[in-house]
């Protein structure tokens, strides 16, 4: 009865039956721990941990994943030692819980020693273990040892979908979409049908890419399969199609979700943000709070991206004053970055500079090519010389710096400056590289480069290129 209450959320009625019970034993005293930690009471979870007579693995486990789920990681770590201490088996619970760990405290040599125990604790992993390690590795962006775990599996035979799922989106995390949609066609090919984290992590990839015809068939996935009532699955499908320029398929979308939550106003916000229209942006973000829904740095990082790239900076420092006085929000980098880059534009360098100084950390090389950026369209030759300094020695390789700079100097008829900044660039061996395109034809990418002589139809690409030119000029 005590676990069925639990269970159900009625905590009040387990606490009643729990104190009333004449005899308690291990699964008594654990189960009610268990309702704590899931209910996020520690200190009441606590309080039994310490009182029980004694304990087991299954209680340390329990203790183990509610400090985790709290994100307690350095107390969960204390009880996976004393549990080791104690002698007690660890179980496929224990490493799922200690991996989670790994992950919150962003130590991947803990991880791998995990993986060492994992390996010396049993001969072979459970699917259970295996998937742990697969999402540890992932969300630690070690590819290599990511995609070795998987192949292993594969020769054992005991993949999963989700097993599939963080091997894709440990690709798509670290921007190899084309891989991570090519390991999509296998896992369809394999017989497993993706779930909704898959589609949302896909439907990322075909965002990135811009192919928009891999999105719609994954809308229609998701409505056949029943996830498209998930308000995940439909942030995920709102984000694709604003960011593959189909903003009334994304407007669409949103007006039919049945729930929506910060997740989903965000992509909207960004959407529109995307395609320049700030003023509905804001509106949107004016409609998000009178919802009631509570704003978070990416919300405010979405509206202050809009009022960027229109040019409000009026708009842009209320709403910025707002996520800090108002909402106590600590702003990003990237929030800087935007106030920054809209000020800048504006021409209001003693107003860039104010900012500069009361950012609590260093200006980085977005916010320095910003900065550039803005010199060049106002021809502030001495700031740009200050900006394209700092870029130089913060990256090195990048070429731009010294373009625009050169282009500065040019510009305001100082030849010989501009003749320095790229006998600089060509004496530090930097090279300017080449732009590239791509484009998708029935779900293929086909990628294109300046002075490209290796695609096998150059000829055909060059000649139909001069015939457009031709028709465009007649």
């Amino acid at each position: 009865m005590l676990c069925g209450y639990s269970r159900f959320g009625q905590l009040a009625t387990a606490e009643a039956l729990f104190c009333a019970a004449p005899h308690r034993d291990a699964v008594t005293w654990t189960v009610m721990l268990d309702a704590y930690c899931k209910h996020g009471l520690l200190a009441a979870a606590r309080r039994v941990f310490l009182e029980m007579p004694e304990r087991d693995s299954v209680t340390y486990n329990a203790m183990m994943m509610g400090c985790s789920r709290e994100g307690l990681h350095s107390e969960a770590l204390e009880l996976f030692v004393a549990m080791h201490r104690a002698g007690l088996v660890a179980s496929q619970f224990t490493f799922s819980s200690m991996l989670t760990v790994a992950t919150g405290m962003a130590d991947f040599r803990l991880g791998r020693q995990i993986h060492g125990l994992i390996a010396r604790a049993t001969a072979s992993y459970s699917v259970f273990v295996n998937n742990s390690l697969l999402d540890f590795y992932s969300k630690c962006d070690s590819l290599d040892d990511l995609k070795q775990l998987f192949d292993e599996m594969l020769e054992r035979s005991d993949k999963s979908a989700i097993s599939w799922t963080a091997l894709i989106t440990g690709y798509v995390q670290n921007g190899q979409h084309e891989d991570a949609l090519q390991l999509f066609h296998d896992m369809r090919r394999a017989g497993l049908s993706p779930d909704r984290a898959t589609c949302s992590s896909i439907m990322k990839a075909s965002s990135c890419l811009a192919m928009i015809g891999l999105g719609r068939q994954l809308h229609s996935y998701l409505i056949k399969s029943g996830h498209m009532s998930s308000v995940f699955s439909g942030s995920a499908l709102l984000d694709m199609y604003g960011k593959c320029g189909c903003l009334d398929e994304a407007l669409q979308t949103f007006d039919e979700m049945p729930e929506k939550n910060s997740i989903t106003w965000n992509a909207v916000i960004s959407a529109y943000a995307h395609y320049g229209q700030a003023k509905n942006a804001i509106r949107m973000f004016e409609s998000m709070l009178k919802c009631g829904m509570y704003p978070d740095p990416v919300t405010f990082l979405c509206v202050l991206t809009a009022c960027s790239h229109n040019g409000l900076t009026k708009e842009c420092m209320k709403y910025f004053d707002q996520m800090k006085h108002h909402y106590c929000i600590s702003p990003w980098k990237e929030h800087y970055s935007c106030v920054i880059d809209t000020l800048g534009r504006a021409g209001y360098f003693d107003e860039v500079q104010k900012v500069l100084d009361e950012m609590p950390f260093e200006a980085g090389p977005i916010i320095w090519s910003s900065i550039l950026h803005s010199c060049r369209i106002h021809g502030n030759k001495d700031l740009a010389s200050a900006a394209a300094d700092k870029l130089f020695s913060m990256a090195p390789t990048d070429a731009t710096p010294y373009v625009i700079l050169s282009n500065i100097y040019a510009k305001a008829g100082q030849w010989e400056d501009a003749a320095r900044v790229k006998k600089i660039m060509r004496d530090r061996g930097v090279r300017k590289e080449s732009g590239n395109s791509w484009v998708e034809i029935k779900q293929k990418i086909y990628s294109f480069s300046s002075n490209d002589q290796t695609n096998p139809m150059i000829a055909k690409i060059k000649e139909e290129l001069e015939r457009l030119y031709k028709r465009w000029r007649n």
